[in-house]
């Protein structure tokens, strides 16, 4: 075996290798700091899309815009506002007269 070098010879010895506490935990403290700023910002958005939610609820609720009014048209909704008209919608003719009542007798 004088050609391919010596063989390997396991001494037993075991290596202990220490690093500085600070160094070792880095990326984890990184990794923790990248997902506080992940969530802050879904936060952010999800505050965000429930007050734009809010404002169009609120929007609607009060006395209809030019623009509330197009989109009204635009889903072929009524576009009277409350203040100008009656509140109760008509029936239709089929639905105008009450149902019979029922009888318990067979």
């Amino acid at each position: 075996r004088a050609a391919d070098g010596p063989a390997f010879v396991d001494p037993g010895w075991v290596v202990i290798v220490q690093e500085r506490y600070a160094e070792a935990v880095q990326p984890a403290h990184e990794m923790c700091a990248h997902i506080r700023h992940l969530a802050l910002g879904a936060l952010g958005l999800m505050l965000l899309c429930v007050g734009l939610l809010w404002g169009l609820v609120m929007a609607g609720a009060n006395e209809p815009s030019r623009l509330s009014a197009f989109w009204r048209r635009r889903a072929g909704l009524p576009t009277a506002s409350v203040a100008s008209g009656s509140a109760v919608t008509p029936l239709p003719a089929a639905l105008d007269h009450a149902p019979p009542p029922i009888s318990d007798k067979g």
